[in-house]
């Protein structure tokens, strides 16, 4: 799923203790089913069919504690029942139901570890299957973990280190940025995403500093 507006990339990115995958990047306020890395007929289709704002969302991911898939937009969110293939009763909703999560994401999405994973500016935090809140120690560094880029907030002292390594996890400084765009090298090579039984649902967001990344999640249909 993806918002309008901007400017918008397909690179390659990872996530933590993983290979890397491909990015999509579909655009508008549609959302496309994927079986097999092919698309499903009929899709694309407006995001307007969840009952959604018609301008689309800013992140969507489904939750595996419960089989529900979330959406948020601004500082709302809506749970989508997989079963019933309707909205739950009482949404939309204010602010994520996980503490330490920000009330507004960028984007958000279930990893293969079996973790979410949400996504706001330059930095991202990690639930752990069936838990409530952040894990510890977050939030960490996007494009270091996720795009095969320096550290952003790397000191000289891990300048000769390849593109992805890990430079002091955790320490966040000054953010080096021109024209308001992430300051970030990613020259690792793609490949496919790993393989899987059930459709995608793929997401996209901005390369911008609000939002430094591309998602994809298993959607269940």
């Amino acid at each position: 799923m993806a918002r309008g507006g901007g400017a918008r990339a397909s690179a390659p990115w990872r996530g933590p203790n993983s290979g890397p995958q491909r990015s999509l990047s579909p655009p508008g306020d549609r959302y496309w089913v994927f079986k097999d890395n092919n698309v499903e007929e009929g899709y694309p289709r407006p995001v307007s069919d969840f009952g959604l704002p018609p301008g689309g969302v800013d992140a969507a991911f489904s939750w595996a504690h419960n089989d529900k898939t979330y959406f948020f937009k601004d500082q709302l969110y809506w749970r989508f029942d997989e079963h019933t293939r309707r909205m739950d009763p009482g949404h939309p909703a204010r602010s994520p139901p996980w503490r330490g999560i920000p009330s507004m994401l960028d984007d958000a999405m279930r990893w293969s570890d079996g973790a979410a994973y949400f996504f706001r500016g330059k930095e991202y935090w990690k639930v752990l299957d069936s838990e409530l809140e952040a894990a510890p120690g977050y939030p960490q560094s996007t494009a270091r973990d996720w795009l095969v880029c320096r550290d952003p907030q790397a000191d000289p002292e891990g300048s000769g280190r390849e593109a992805g390594a890990h430079a002091r996890p955790g320490r966040h400084g000054q953010s080096r940025a021109e024209d308001a765009f992430e300051v970030c090298s990613c020259t690792s090579p793609a490949s496919p995403p790993p393989g899987a039984s059930g459709p995608l649902l793929v997401a996209s967001v901005l390369l911008t500093p609000s939002a430094l990344w591309t998602a994809a999640r298993a959607l269940a249909l």
